[in-house]
Parts: structure tokens; C-alpha cells; sequence
């Protein structure tokens, strides 16, 4: 009989520590933010258009194990509803060594910082793949916590009235300073 409740008790025991790393996991999670606008500049000795998105690092540990992805999608109409597809995709280079310190955190001008600009310089006219009411830019963003290992997947998708012709404003704030009020 004691056998039988020194059994179940550890069972319990093991049941409630789980319970609680988990939500300790589930605390320790990363808390990274996506721009809600999208950077757009002409470079002028190419005249190619210039894409910048903007993630920061707005929780208290490290974030690694970054993978950032963008494409142009529309919506398909599938038996049951509706689905998304990729139609282009914008040539971003991930870095397996990208690490996002946390947030007032900064050690500029050679250290780790909590914010990133990921640029693409596409082959195709996104304001003119944006036009159609059905087509968006959508992002995926997958950020790892440096303490617990907890990793998180996000999605935003960018309308036309979201792309701004203008740069990031420096450091960590998520806002774009406008070169000018029409577009080029």
C-alpha cells in the first residue's frame, strides 16, 4: 500500500512540474514586434525599388534563431473557403547567426541591437501587384528565446496604403520618416 501512494504521489508530483515548466515556457516566450508599415525607396543609380521591413526585440531575453520571409499573395478559392498563395517571392538573405538583444539594451555602434531591417530589392513592381484588392504582402517571422528555447511564428500581411515611401527612423522605434508626400 505505501508503495502504491509513493507511486501515485510521484506521478502527481511529476504531472504538477511539467504543468509549471510549461507555463514557465510559455512566460519566457519571445516578444518581437513587426512593423506595421513597410519601408519603400528608389535607388536612384538603379532605380530599383527598395523594400525594408522592421522587427524589434521588445522582450527580456536574447532572441535567436531568426528566419524572416516575405512574398506577394493573393487568395484562392478552394472547396471550403478561401487560402492564401504565394505569387513572388522577395529575395531576403536570413543570417543563422542574427541575434536581437533585448529591448534598451543597446550596445551601439559594433554590438547586438533589439531591432532589424531586413531589405529586398525585388525583380517585380509591388505597388502594381498591391493594386489588385486581392493581393497583399505577407511576412513570417519565426524568433527563437535565447534563455528557454521557446519558439514563435507570426504573420502580418501589408495592404498598399501600408507601403510608405520613406526610411525606418533610426534605433527602436517601429515608425518611417516619409521623403515625400507622393509617390515616385
Amino acid at each position: 500500500m505505501e508503495l502504491a501512494i509513493s507511486i501515485l504521489l510521484g506521478f502527481i508530483f511529476g504531472v504538477i512540474a511539467c504543468w509549471v515548466f510549461w507555463l514557465y515556457l510559455r512566460w519566457q516566450r519571445p516578444k518581437v514586434a513587426i512593423a506595421s508599415k513597410v519601408s519603400m525607396t528608389k535607388d536612384a543609380a538603379t532605380g530599383k525599388h527598395i523594400v525594408r521591413f522592421k522587427i524589434l526585440n521588445k522582450g527580456k531575453n536574447q532572441v535567436i534563431g531568426i528566419t524572416f520571409k516575405a512574398w506577394v499573395c493573393d487568395l484562392l478559392e478552394v472547396p471550403g473557403g478561401k487560402i492564401s498563395r504565394a505569387l513572388y517571392i522577395f529575395p531576403i538573405s536570413n543570417s543563422e547567426t542574427a541575434t536581437l538583444t533585448p529591448e534598451r539594451q543597446t550596445s551601439r555602434p559594433w554590438g547586438l541591437t533589439p531591432e532589424q531591417i531586413y531589405r529586398s530589392e525585388p525583380e517585380f513592381d509591388v505597388m502594381e501587384l498591391l493594386s489588385h484588392s486581392n493581393q497583399r504582402i505577407l511576412v513570417t517571422l519565426r524568433v527563437s528565446d535565447a534563455v528557454s528555447g521557446t519558439t514563435v511564428v507570426q504573420q502580418v500581411t501589408y495592404c498598399k496604403e501600408d507601403v510608405i515611401d520613406g526610411h525606418f527612423e533610426f534605433g527602436e522605434s517601429l515608425e518611417i520618416v516619409p521623403t515625400s508626400t507622393e509617390r515616385k
